[in-house]
């Protein structure tokens, strides 16, 4: 009998093929709207996994580093980065963080 543990990741494992699946589908379909909503669900899910099992960050990087990068068209490549930030706020102190591009306006 299969361990709760190995049954979740068989069933993550089929959702990130079947997302996979239609992320290609809509690419050779030429709706790149659709495509970037579907990586958009890629990159919730796996942040959903590491938040909720940290221990397999270095092994996911490994993966990225060494066989899906490399498997990428090289104008895709360099899109290919990681942002790490920490940050620790005292007292009243307020704290922005963004990986790209942040815009605060005063209202």
């Amino acid at each position: 009998m299969a361990s709760d543990t190995a049954r979740r990741a068989d069933g993550i494992g089929a959702e990130l093929d079947e997302l996979r699946a239609q992320v290609l589908a809509v690419r050779e379909a030429g709706d790149p709207d659709t495509e970037q909503a579907l990586a958009g669900a890629w990159r919730l899910r796996l942040h959903e996994l590491l938040r909720d099992n940290p221990s397999i960050a270095a092994g996911l990087r490994q993966l990225l580093d060494e066989h899906l990068t490399p498997a990428l068209p090289a104008n895709e490549q360099a899109g290919v980065r990681s942002v790490v930030m920490r940050v620790e706020a005292r007292d009243n102190s307020r704290v922005y963080m963004a990986g790209g591009d942040q815009h605060i306006a005063r209202s």
